[in-house]
């Protein structure tokens, strides 16, 4: 289903595997070489699936947002420049900085971006006197290249955390931006 659609329901996944998996065991021949009827392996998959969902219908258990009218899967973008950079990444930048400016520590976090040797990375801009003199009016583009840094600038400028919170937005912004490796 998910090769012809190009939906992956993670929800659904495993209830698929598993009954394609005894579908295939039920077709094969019995030591006999007796073959079980089409309706006894359909109803024997039906049990199966009722036990696999628990009492819930199949509804239960689909992704809702497939179920809205005006979402085509193919066709509806995620705006990773909306929904990432200038949500999750401005609002954790603007604490950060919060926290920066609260220790004193601004000068010292441009120090650590100066000495940033930035050349074997993905950045597009990243000019370390602009960030932190703008530090509250940055675009997209700086969000982009902070989100990939933050870990190497603020490990011994902000609370464990934070800190965490950046690691987490650095995978994040890794499997957003490089979605598949050349052999």
């Amino acid at each position: 289903a998910c090769q012809a659609t190009g939906v992956w329901d993670s929800g659904l996944q495993s209830i698929i595997h598993t009954l394609i998996e005894m579908g295939k065991q039920l077709w094969k021949a019995q030591p006999d070489n007796s073959q079980a009827s089409e309706d006894a392996i359909q109803k024997q998959l039906d049990t199966e699936l009722d036990c696999l969902l628990q009492l819930h219908s199949v509804d239960d258990w689909i992704n809702p947002l497939l179920r809205l009218a005006r979402v085509n899967i193919h066709m509806t973008p995620t705006e990773i420049l909306h929904t990432v950079l200038l949500g999750v990444v401005k609002y954790f930048w603007g604490q950060t900085v919060h926290i920066i400016k609260k220790t004193r520590s601004l000068a010292l976090l441009k120090a650590q971006m100066d000495s940033l040797a930035a050349n074997g990375l993905n950045l597009s801009v990243f000019v370390p006197a602009y960030i932190c003199h703008y530090c509250v009016g940055l675009i997209g583009k700086h969000f982009k290249s902070l989100a990939q840094v933050m870990p190497f600038l603020i490990h011994d400028l902000v609370p464990q955390d934070v800190l965490d919170g950046w690691n987490v937005i650095g995978e994040l912004v890794v499997l957003l931006w490089h979605t598949g490796i050349e052999d």
